[in-house]
């Protein structure tokens, strides 16, 4: 009786294993294109050169040196995404709400102005230490 379940299970399995390997090569949303010499594959089906980052199905990809950004593009690597596709800032600089950049440690009016480290807002442009 053993040996009839353990021949059921290796049969299971590779009835299994046959039915699925099909469906995943039907599943696989692209083919890989023929890529010339020192270029890759992208996950989207086209190629990039070598070093270069890919973004993912459909963003393409972001050359060396650069990385993908949250939503789409790219920037230098280092810098800060500040997400939602609204751009990125330089290392150092932080993103403001109203969109820009601005120094690490500076407060954002939220009126498109900054105020440097130790100020206040008072509005219209305005700071106060």
């Amino acid at each position: 009786m053993r040996g009839l379940a353990r021949g059921w299970r290796r049969l299971n399995r590779s009835l299994i294993a046959s039915a699925v390997a099909p469906l995943l090569l039907l599943a696989s949303p692209v083919a890989f294109a023929a890529c010339d010499p020192g270029e890759l594959p992208t996950v989207s089906g086209g190629c990039m050169p070598r070093g270069a980052m890919d973004c993912g199905a459909g963003r393409g990809y972001c050359d060396p040196g650069s990385v993908c950004m949250a939503v789409k593009g790219c920037m230098p690597a280092g810098s800060v995404d500040c997400g939602a596709g609204t751009g990125y800032c330089d290392a150092g600089q932080v993103c403001m709400r109203s969109g820009g950049c601005m120094p690490a440690g500076a407060m954002d009016c939220g009126d498109g102005g900054y105020c440097g480290p130790g100020s206040i807002c008072l509005g219209n442009g305005k700071c106060s230490k």
